[in-house]
């Protein structure tokens, strides 16, 4: 069986890729199981991640030349690039996702249309949108939801509106996967809930002695990194012997290094940039924060705190913290957006050795029995193999007219959402 993975910029940081080549990597390991990533852009001369560096990427599209062009063999000279480049997408409308555009389109259309495989795994609503236009019947289509759909708003909209066309959407989470099947009612097609796992591997362990409190996060304005500063001013001078270090980088970085400078802090919080190897980090830190909004799904930062034996401190928002953190068991979970509370819950697990040790013994047993990679991996073989095994039945391609049908009849799109956008 060959799973082949559809990733956007898959050499960049971030959530959605590190599970992408985390999931990748375990099923490469299966008897019989083949996978590539296909990655629409290039962006770096080397991938972010170390593990996109263990599996075949194929790439579509070069950004890291001027003009970019096809990664393939091509006889189309600067100026067609360029005025293809500068052309919007006609399989992804910009309102989904601005970074596509006709000469993606065109790569797309090249690598899709004649994609070999058995299992075409999406990872974005937009991606899915030009996958199932684009993909032979027989291949079986898969979208994988990172986020939590019902907090996208117009980036999510390709995904309601095109998920009958496709054989199985797989969310990380309970709450998303049924705001799905209450939203696309008749038109959805099979939906599974597998959540993310703990990457394998040697990950040292933190030794519950540190006084340093570890984050590691885009520096985005969804990330919310200003409130952990903002949070950390507030207890700093009652545990004058701790420090707070931020992993990451991104266009709020200034804003945060004047706002530290603004504390008096630049002493005690360290805006240190990317990490490569956040599981040495994680086994140096005391205390892990997690301050992103309402875009987080399952996030793997806070599996990779745990599995390190690390307590952790997190908004408690619409999907993904609740599921992992257990709630004064291995780490706290505060109201979000609230920083004074998010101080009070930082001080306390600060200001109580005995506590946060126990929290870390409960972090790193509870995160392996619940997200082990083998049981994950388990699940996702089994719902690959059973689809594959049914790909060629009547009923298959019969099911998928009936359900693009019935969101046509029900007023054009099949998109009704039907929770709230906002909490």
């Amino acid at each position: 069986m060959k799973i082949t993975y559809l990733l956007g910029w898959g050499d960049e940081m971030g959530g959605t890729e590190l599970a992408t080549y985390t999931q990748a990597r375990h099923l490469a390991e299966r008897p019989g199981v083949e996978v590539e990533v296909v990655s629409v852009f290039r962006t770096r001369a080397e991938p972010f991640f170390a593990e996109a560096r263990e599996l075949p990427v194929r790439h579509l599209v070069d950004r890291t030349v001027t003009p970019e062009r096809p990664v393939r063999e091509s006889d189309l000279d600067d100026a067609a690039c360029r005025t293809l480049a500068a052309l919007p997408s006609e399989l992804i409308r910009p309102a989904w996702e601005g970074a596509f555009d006709r000469l993606s389109d065109i790569e797309m259309t090249a690598a899709l249309g004649s994609l070999d495989t058995d299992v075409l795994v999406t990872t974005t609503p937009a991606l899915l949108a030009a996958a199932v236009a684009l993909v032979p019947a027989r291949v079986v289509t898969v979208h994988q939801e990172h986020r939590p759909t019902q907090r996208r708003g117009p980036s999510g909209e390709p995904l309601l509106l095109h998920a009958p066309r496709l054989d199985a959407l797989v969310s990380l989470t309970g709450r998303t996967r049924d705001w799905l099947a209450e939203s696309l009612g008749a038109t959805a097609p099979e939906l599974a809930v597998i959540p993310n796992a703990v990457p394998d591997g040697f990950r040292p362990r933190a030794d519950g002695q540190s006084k340093v409190i570890v984050m590691a996060a885009r520096l985005t304005g969804e990330k919310r990194v200003d409130h952990a500063i903002r949070a950390f001013a507030q207890v700093a001078d009652a545990h004058p012997e701790w420090t707070l270090r931020i992993f990451g980088s991104g266009h709020r970085e200034r804003h945060l290094r004047r706002l530290v400078d603004g504390f008096g802090l630049h002493d005690r919080v360290e805006l240190l940039g990317p990490c490569q190897d956040m599981a040495a980090e994680w086994a140096k830190a005391g205390l892990s924060l997690m301050t992103a909004g309402h875009n987080e799904a399952f996030p793997l930062v806070l599996l990779e705190a745990l599995a390190a034996g690390v307590p952790v401190v997190a908004y408690d928002v619409l999907t993904g913290p609740a599921e992992i953190v257990r709630h004064r068991v291995d780490g706290l979970l505060v109201p979000p957006g609230q920083v004074d509370e998010l101080a009070v819950a930082m001080a306390e697990l600060m200001g109580d050795d005995e506590m946060r040790r126990g929290y870390a013994e409960a972090a790193r047993e509870g995160v392996y029995a619940r997200f082990s990679s083998a049981d994950v991996t388990a699940r996702w073989e089994e719902l690959y193999t059973r689809l594959v095994a049914g790909r060629d039945r009547p009923g298959r391609l019969r099911g998928r007219a009936d359900r693009v049908a019935l969101g046509v009849a029900s007023g054009g799109s099949g998109f009704r959402p039907t929770a709230p956008h906002t909490f």
